[in-house]
C-alpha cells in the first residue's frame, strides 16, 4: 500500500490484515446474504462459518492485490492525483480477482459443498462471462475501486496533508 515497502512487504501487510478480516467477519457476512436471500437468522458455527474458506481466499486475495499493485503503481507518481490513480488501477484489478471467487462463497453458503465442486458446478452451468462466473464484475468494479481509492489513497493523503502543514 505504501511506495516505502517492497511488493511482498505489500503482499505480506495485505495478507495479513485480510485473514484476521475474514476470520472476524465471517458470521456477518454470513448474516448479511443469509438476509438477501430471505434466509432465517442463525448462531449455527457450521452455517456460520459456511463459506469461510472461499472468503478467506477471497479476502487475503483482494488485500494482497490492492496492497502490492497499488503500492507497485504509487511507486510511479507521488502526486495526489497519481495516488489516486494507483489505488483505482488496484481496486480494478481486485475487482476481476473478487467477482468470481465471492460468487463461489455466496454459492457455497447457500448450497454447500467445497470450493473446487462449487466452482465447477458454475462453470459448467454458466460458463465465465454473461451469467456465470463474473458476472457482476461491472458494480464490483465501481464499488472496490471506490473503496481502495478511500482506503489507500485518500485516507493516506489526507494524513500526510495534516503532517506537513
Amino acid at each position: 500500500m505504501t511506495s516505502h515497502l517492497t511488493d511482498g512487504e505489500n503482499l505480506a501487510v495485505g495478507s495479513t490484515a485480510a485473514l484476521a478480516e475474514g476470520l472476524l467477519l465471517q458470521p456477518t457476512l454470513y448474516w448479511k446474504n443469509a438476509r438477501q436471500q430471505g434466509l432465517p437468522f442463525t448462531l449455527r458455527p457450521s452455517l456460520l462459518y459456511r463459506g469461510t474458506g472461499a472468503a478467506i481466499c477471497n479476502e487475503v486475495g483482494q488485500m494482497g492485490l490492492q496492497f502490492s499493485v497499488t503500492g507497485r503503481l504509487k511507486s510511479v507518481s507521488s502526486s495526489s492525483g497519481g495516488q489516486l490513480a494507483a489505488a483505482a488501477g488496484g481496486g480494478v484489478v481486485t475487482a476481476a480477482f473478487a467477482t468470481p471467487v465471492e460468487l463461489v462463497m455466496i454459492q457455497q453458503q447457500r448450497f454447500g459443498s467445497s470450493i473446487l465442486s462449487t466452482l465447477v458446478r458454475l462453470f459448467k452451468e454458466h460458463g465465465m462471462f454473461g451469467s456465470g462466473l463474473m458476472r457482476g464484475l461491472g458494480p464490483a468494479v465501481a464499488r472496490v475501486r471506490s473503496v481502495h481509492i478511500s482506503r489507500l489513497s485518500i485516507f493516506p493523503t489526507s494524513c500526510d496533508m495534516l503532517w506537513v502543514h
